[in-house]
């Protein structure tokens, strides 16, 4: 790895970090969501330049923030559906599910990340 994948990989790998962690105390996630949307796009242009020192990063990068991107978006939906639905008790069965996936979520990200591999997301 040359010192300009190392630099280029510390750095996005101290944001994703932060983003990780804003993520699991769920409250300041729309900063993480706005980081996530900014940082996929960029990211994503590199990780299409075959063979590029960066395209590599930049892929494992990618996946994290699309991961947590998508995260974002499938409890907001989930979230207000249990709300919709906690009049009829439903909701409360399904809000506990949801806070569950959240955290599976973000800890699988976290244990990955700490481990440098990608995950499953289709471009």
């Amino acid at each position: 790895m040359t010192a300009l994948q190392k630099r280029f990989r510390i750095t996005g790998v101290s944001l994703l970090w932060l983003t990780y962690l804003s993520y699991l105390l769920v409250i300041p996630s729309v900063l993480g969501l706005i980081v996530n949307v900014y940082e996929s796009k960029a990211l994503r242009r590199l990780a299409d330049q075959e063979g590029t020192e960066k395209a590599e990063v930049a892929k494992m990068l990618w996946s994290h923030h699309e991961w947590l991107r998508r995260t974002f978006v499938m409890f907001v939906v989930f979230g207000m559906m249990a709300v919709g639905t906690a009049y009829y008790g439903f909701g409360l069965v399904l809000g506990a599910g949801v806070v569950a996936w959240w955290i599976y979520r973000v800890v699988r990200g976290m244990v990955a990340l700490s481990a440098t591999h990608t995950l499953p997301v289709t471009p």
